[in-house]
């Protein structure tokens, strides 16, 4: 009981950060949220790869700038800041070149590992959070709360109907207690919530009845394949979370694996695909 609680503490504080971020902090305040995000899961993820203890803090502070000098560079590049844009972008080749060369002097027993841990942790953490946030510069912070709504939604019917009838695993090699009756159970309810959403204009979102059902669809596809991701990832290294920063949830990445998988779906999708549906 006392665990269920802390958890649901520490749940309704996630979500009202996220949430209010996005009604009163604007885009720079979503931005910044991002890139606290994208700092705390790229400290995460070298923990779990077992290099922490090998990897330089000064080096780890390099990935943690270059999340964050990726971020500036998209998000100049839409505000038209060209020179802005410029500069940040050349101070992000300036960390790509940096962290090569700084490999050829230090730890020259895991160079690949290293390696292979930085530049994961640029193309698994910090892409999907700079297009989550270029979503809100693009399509306003309706859409971005929508698409969290969506993720909590999958997330709460996958657990409900899940638990309470799940047979048939979904992938029990990578999460054994995933089933396909909760993979229908999450659908379920993204649809059922993204009618609702529709029909009350809340939150607003630039989408039809169409568009908002494709979004659902693709939000709980997506969201199942970042989850199923991280757990590969933790479990080929057997560890269970993926840090201990959120009491009763684990780590930060724990809770926005479906957000790395799921902002880069969406952008697909409004891109690409909202146009043959509406």
């Amino acid at each position: 009981m006392k665990n269920l609680l802390l958890r649901s503490v520490t749940g309704i504080l996630y979500v009202a950060v996220i949430v209010c971020t996005l009604l009163f902090g604007g885009d720079k305040g979503f931005m910044v949220l991002c890139a606290i995000f994208a700092a705390l899961s790229i400290y995460e993820l070298n923990a779990m790869m077992h290099v922490r203890k090998r990897l330089l803090d000064w080096v780890m502070a390099m990935d943690i700038l270059g999340a964050v000098l990726l971020m500036l560079g998209v998000c100049f590049e839409y505000t038209m800041s060209f020179d802005k844009f410029v500069d940040a972008a050349s101070w992000f080749l300036i960390y790509v070149m940096v962290r090569l060369a700084f490999q050829l002097f230090a730890h020259k027993k895991l160079p690949i590992e290293m390696l292979y841990t930085s530049f994961m942790s640029q193309i698994y953490v910090s892409v999907p959070l700079t297009v989550a946030a270029l979503l809100y510069l693009l399509y306003g912070y309706g859409l971005v709360l929508a698409m969290f709504i969506l993720i909590w939604l999958n997330d709460t019917g996958a657990y409900i109907v899940g638990s309470s009838m799940g047979k048939h695993r979904l992938y029990e090699s990578i999460s054994p207690k995933k089933s396909w009756e909760g993979f229908f159970g999450g659908l379920l309810f993204c649809i059922g919530g993204a009618i609702v959403m529709f029909l009350l204009g809340l939150p607003a979102t630039p989408l039809s009845l169409v568009g908002m059902l494709g979004f659902s669809v693709v939000v709980c596809v997506a969201s199942t394949i970042g989850d199923l991701v991280e757990s590969m990832i933790k479990r080929s290294h057997n560890i269970k979370d993926s840090g201990s920063i959120l009491p009763g949830h684990g780590g930060v990445l724990d809770r926005i694996d479906s957000l790395l998988y799921v902002s880069p779906a969406i952008l697909v999708y409004m891109i690409k695909v909202l146009d043959i549906l509406e």
